[in-house]
């Protein structure tokens, strides 16, 4: 959309792995300038000292107008604001956090950090409060900045439920199943789903449970599942790009419990698929995506009854009533798109240039 409009974009990527995340690197297809500053190694063995170095010699060498920065912690994002600092340019920040830190402290030094950004491009509106209370003016704080690639999750949601039946027996998945999708880590809070879907399974013994993903917490969560008698619920594992559409298309609904989300962009992808969400309300993007009893549920992280109810509505809802949801979360995604990102970083550099 930016490069549509005459303006030269480009992106730094500091490394191509992740140690967090499992997915394989892909190339892109060349409609924007991708700059990484190491390519042979993963993020978790580089130094402070060498990203910052590698950061100022390329924007040094590319000397961009404005810069759009992810964050205010990570060393890249230090940099490249001190870089901005020093050489005059626009600095833009990127946030999805909406809740304050651990103390006063705390949100001292946010501030102090945030209020050197000339504008912000945020979450949703909880976002833009929290980035005001940190220092930025709030005419120069814009909303879009999470946001997925819409069309690739809907045409592949497509394609898989126009050949369920071949790809349910190829995957092993079940006729109607919640989907969660998720790191396997505490703060995610998938030990509270099996609880609650285990009393669910008594009364809707029908309905079943897959959970993509991977992380410290997995031999936990899988000893769990069978203390709970849950030995058929679905471990797809870490699921790529390309293979996450599929499992998206065949669900009946999706859950995301997490007990702290800044945003979940797990949500975007459902309800660009038209799937009812069941989202917890510590989940940033619950604001903006999910409405209470028109395309999903919310509910309290904290209490296993309150997810089980959840759980147990969707489960007894007529499969009209479910489309219904599905076809509202449709149309929420329609307005949280990719080029609403490019047109909230096109205003937001805009205000700052005044």
């Amino acid at each position: 959309m930016l490069g549509a409009q005459g303006l030269e974009v480009h992106g730094l990527e500091v490394a191509r792995e992740d140690p967090e995340y499992r997915w394989k690197v892909i190339e892109g297809d060349g409609s924007t300038d991708r700059h990484t500053l190491f390519r042979d190694s993963n993020y978790g063995q580089l130094t402070r000292s060498e990203i910052a170095r590698r950061v100022v010699e390329t924007l040094t060498k590319l000397d961009p107008g404005a810069v759009a920065i992810n964050g205010w912690a990570m060393p890249e994002a230090l940099t490249a604001l001190a870089w901005c600092r020093a050489r005059r340019r626009v600095a833009i920040l990127m946030s999805e956090t909406f809740v304050a830190g651990s103390g006063f402290w705390s949100e001292r030094v946010k501030s102090a950090v945030v209020g050197r950004f000339d504008a912000g491009l945020v979450g949703g509106e909880p976002h833009v409060t929290y980035a005001a209370a940190l220092g930025l003016p709030r005419d120069r704080i814009f909303k879009g900045y999470d946001a997925v690639d819409n069309e690739h999750f809907a045409a592949g949601a497509a394609r898989a439920r126009a050949n369920a039946p071949e790809l349910r027996r190829q995957l092993g998945l079940p006729e109607h199943y919640f989907f969660a999708n998720t790191r396997f880590i505490a703060r995610k809070n998938v030990g509270s789903l099996l609880r609650a879907f285990a009393r669910l399974r008594r009364e809707h013994p029908s309905w079943s449970l897959v959970i993509s993903g991977s992380g410290e917490a997995e031999t936990e969560w899988k000893s769990l599942a069978s203390e709970l008698g849950l030995g058929d619920v679905r471990w797809p594992g870490f699921l790529q790009y390309d293979e996450l559409p599929t499992y998206y298309g065949l669900a009946a609904a999706f859950v995301h419990p997490a007990i702290s989300e800044p945003w979940g962009l797990v949500v975007n992808e459902a309800v660009s698929v038209g799937l009812p969400v069941l989202a917890s309300r510590a989940v940033g993007a619950r604001f903006e995506l999910v409405e209470d009893g028109a395309n999903g549920i919310l509910f309290d992280p904290h209490d296993v009854d309150a997810l089980e109810r959840a759980l147990r509505t969707i489960a007894s809802l007529p499969s009209t009533r479910l489309a219904e949801l599905g076809a509202r979360s449709r149309e929420i995604s329609t307005h949280w798109t990719t080029r609403r990102f490019g047109e909230g970083l096109k205003s937001a550099i805009e205000a700052a240039i005044g």
